[in-house]
């Protein structure tokens, strides 16, 4: 009969064991939980903050990204490298190889989000996988020119801060087409908000001296590009940093679909 039956008390000091196992694994589990949620917390308290200066610094510089995809630590980097004023060239060559390894993405997302300027980028993704940058830069260049017109109604390449003031109200109002309310503190208007960010980019022929004296400097201006006065334009990182604008006006256009404003 004891054969049939087995060892209540054993069972019983078996299942305690096991509860006592997994309580402690998950007492365990939480603690990791916790300490992962305190460290983000720690690195993302002042990303408000630290997004803003690493998009104003790297605008200037000519790069216009999708800020969606970059790691928090590398905006907090890029912020505190703009602060003090150092480790320029090792944050281009950090973005040149970020923004190629989106490139793929961006393409994929040109044909869908711009189908009837799709045949046109591709020409200019073909050109910068073949190194050919005189003729990517000035198509991806036009062709932004002409989606940010479509998506906003006001041209992109403005440094005037009237103007700037005017393409970020635009941005916040036909962001708040839909039911959802958008503010700048919103993380649909932050991630896109670099758009009205002065920049090199946008430069007036009067101010600018990128090209001037022979110097061989790798900036990118738009005006300066399409209308002729360039001549050193192109190069690797400047076709990149043109990628990168189309990436983020894909995400611009993304995010009006997603607040029903396009």
């Amino acid at each position: 009969m004891d054969n049939l039956f087995p060892d209540v008390s054993k069972m019983m000091e078996d299942i305690n064991k096991a509860t006592s196992a997994f309580q402690k694994n998950m007492a365990n589990l939480q603690k990791n939980i916790n300490e992962g949620f305190k460290a983000l917390a720690e690195i993302s308290k002042d990303l408000p903050e630290k997004t803003n200066i690493a998009q104003k610094f790297l605008a200037k510089r000519g790069w216009f990204i999708p800020f969606r995809n970059l790691p928090i630590a590398k905006i907090n980097w890029i912020a505190d490298c703009a602060r003090e004023e150092e480790s320029f060239e090792e944050i281009d060559n950090y973005l040149i190889e970020y923004i190629e390894g989106l490139t793929p993405k961006i393409k994929e997302q040109s044909k869908e989000y711009f189908e009837e300027r799709f045949p046109i980028l591709d020409e200019a993704f073909k050109a910068h996988e073949e190194k050919r940058y005189a003729l990517s830069i000035p198509t991806f260049l036009s062709q932004a020119d002409g989606i940010f017109r479509d998506l906003f109604g006001k041209d992109f390449f403005k440094n005037d801060p009237g103007e700037r003031s005017d393409i970020s109200q635009m941005i916040l109002s036909r962001l708040n087409q839909g039911d959802y309310r958008v503010t700048a503190a919103s993380l649909s208007y932050v991630f896109i908000k670099q758009l009205h960010e002065e920049s090199t980019l946008h430069e007036s022929f009067s101010k600018t001296k990128i090209f001037e004296d022979g110097e061989n400097i790798e900036t990118l201006n738009r005006h300066e590009v399409l209308h002729g006065v360039a001549k050193k334009y192109n190069t690797k990182i400047n076709s990149t940093k043109a990628i990168g604008l189309i990436g983020l006006l894909i995400t611009a256009k993304r995010t009006l679909i997603k607040r029903g404003a396009a």
